[in-house]
């Protein structure tokens, strides 16, 4: 049997090993809003589904190799409590592809990936909106 040590292997590598080893795998795409209303888009495939009862998903959030190492996802989820996911669809591809992008927290993905907010309320233990994305 092959072991990997990640401590002994390139940044990049164990990243690689895991996508290579894992798939497909679907891509979540995480809206959030930061404490102040400011919406976040983020695509992540480390993403599942881990319970049915109570349902449960599952995303892991990677720190960044520069500053700031907390993403915008993980900083709002943390202090405002709350997530909504997305699939990203074949029609949406190429939007999700502009959310990846390293913006600034003070910029919205959702406008910098040309998508319009379609509001929906949910059930949740807070009355804030929900969002769907059309693509403009």
């Amino acid at each position: 049997m092959i072991s990997f040590v990640p401590a002994e292997m390139a940044d990049a590598a164990p990243y690689h090993l895991l996508t290579s080893i894992v798939a497909p795998r679907p891509i979540a795409w995480i809206s959030t809003i930061d404490t102040d209303g400011m919406s976040n888009l983020a695509p992540f495939s480390f993403f599942n589904a881990v319970a049915g009862f109570p349902p449960t998903l599952m995303f892991s959030v990677s720190y960044r190799r520069k500053e700031p190492k907390e993403k915008d996802t993980l900083r709002n989820v943390r202090k405002v409590g709350e997530f909504v996911c997305h699939i990203v669809d074949e029609a949406l591809a190429e939007a999700m592809v502009r959310s990846a992008m390293d913006w600034p927290a003070d910029v919205s993905e959702i406008d910098a990936a040309g998508l319009t907010p379609r509001l929906m309320y949910g059930r949740s233990a807070s009355p804030k909106p929900r969002q769907r994305w059309n693509a403009r």
